[in-house]
């Protein structure tokens, strides 16, 4: 999302684990993705992991979660919610957007975009759904690219289907970690503060041999 007011990497982490903290996230289940995990000098939102629900019925991190947009907001001093829902923010939710109204040490109150994305209950899809809400979203392509290479999957079907990566029959793969997805993949485990500059890299590369080709 990305659209709010820009604030340091510092401020991101520290709203990351003030919110973790008010909805009863805690790692490694769930764990903070995007920009603030690749550090990013500068943030624009938040983005969060966190496992779906078993139950719908049962969703103890969506009680959390709007527990903070029905009561007071920070350090309880607020009379106002500090968390507005944007959309998909219902129970049993698998992504969904929020603004969070923070209020820094230094009394300015940050308006901070808030994205939580669930992967399943098992735990099937947990490094793919690290891994693409990770980012940038570039890298997230490129992995769809090396996958359908690697399993064979023909350029005109997906390589994720509802967020599970597939195999040429559209059979789900597991990829209970990130680190499962690159082990696959057959190539070394990219970290996260790297992305950005590897494929920038390799964009720059396939600009130049296209370059190369049309000469």
């Amino acid at each position: 999302m990305s659209t709010g007011q820009r604030m340091p990497l510092w401020k991101g982490q520290e709203a990351a684990r003030y919110l973790m903290k008010q909805w009863g996230m805690t790692e490694p289940a769930c764990m903070v993705v995007g920009s603030v995990r690749r550090e990013r000098p500068d943030i624009g939102d938040v983005e969060l992991i966190a496992p779906a629900a078993a139950d719908k019925n049962a969703d103890p991190i969506f009680d959390a979660m709007d527990r903070t947009i029905d009561t007071p907001g920070l350090f309880g001093e607020r009379k106002t919610p500090f968390c507005r829902p944007i959309r998909g923010f219902k129970r049993g939710f698998m992504a969904c957007s929020l603004v969070a109204d923070l209020v820094g040490e230094d009394g300015f109150t940050y308006q901070i975009p808030v994205q939580v994305f669930r992967y399943a209950h098992d735990g099937a899809n947990r490094g793919w759904t690290e891994l693409r809400c990770t980012g940038p979203g570039d890298f997230g392509r490129q992995v769809l690219i090396y996958w359908k290479k690697r399993f064979g999957i023909h350029h005109d079907q997906k390589a994720s289907i509802d967020d599970h990566l597939v195999d040429s029959l559209g059979n789900r793969v597991q990829t209970p970690t990130e680190r499962s997805v690159f082990e696959r993949l057959r190539i070394d485990y990219i970290e996260p503060k790297h992305r950005d500059a590897w494929i920038a890299d390799l964009l720059r590369a396939q600009t130049l041999n296209r370059r190369e080709v049309f000469r």
